[in-house]
């Protein structure tokens, strides 16, 4: 009787293939952002422990196989900002930051933005500024960055954006200039 038994190699191959399968099952699993790739709006599922790639803003809290302990939610969905038009407002959750190009326009609390840690006014609207035309007036909260080319014309006091914890006035208007 004869046995033959797989070189080194051979095993050292097919571990190394099984390993390849299993780690793209598990990016399958919990997704990956793929900046490159996405176009403008496109939604990936994420852990939290991801930093979200620039250009992209949380939407959605959740849960997911793959992203550790289920405590609290441990993924989220995250949207590609970058390439919107000029005016789209999304709704995106406090604490994933402000896409360059954007600014606050109002506060609100979503059931969708619950595993953020904020208790009330969990989630602010931006509105996309790049791009819109000279002369194009915006009312932003106090607080809020925006862009070059935009200058502040004075000062109101606006309901949608209470949560910035502004009292009194506590939104600028903006006008367009360059």
């Amino acid at each position: 009787m004869h046995f033959t038994i797989p070189s080194r190699d051979f095993a050292l191959r097919r571990v190394l293939g099984a390993a390849s399968v299993a780690a793209l099952v598990l990016a399958a699993l919990i997704g990956f952002a793929t900046p490159g790739s996405a176009a403008p709006g496109d939604t990936t599922t994420v852990c939290v422990s991801t930093s979200n790639p620039q250009g992209w803003a949380t939407v959605n809290y959740t849960y997911r196989t793959g992203c550790g302990t289920y405590s609290g939610p441990n993924a989220k969905i995250i949207k590609q900002l970058t390439g919107l038009p000029a005016g789209s407002t999304e709704a995106v959750c406090i604490g994933s930051g402000v896409t360059t190009g954007w600014a606050i326009t109002g506060y609100t609390y979503s059931g969708s933005c619950s595993g953020n840690g904020y208790p009330s006014y969990n989630t602010y609207y931006l509105t996309h500024l790049d791009g819109l035309p000279i002369g194009s007036q915006v009312t932003v909260c106090f607080g809020s960055p925006y862009p070059s080319g935009w200058v502040s014309t004075g000062s109101t006091y606006r309901g949608a954006c209470n949560g910035n914890g502004y009292p009194g006035d506590n939104a600028r208007y903006l006008t367009r200039n360059s």
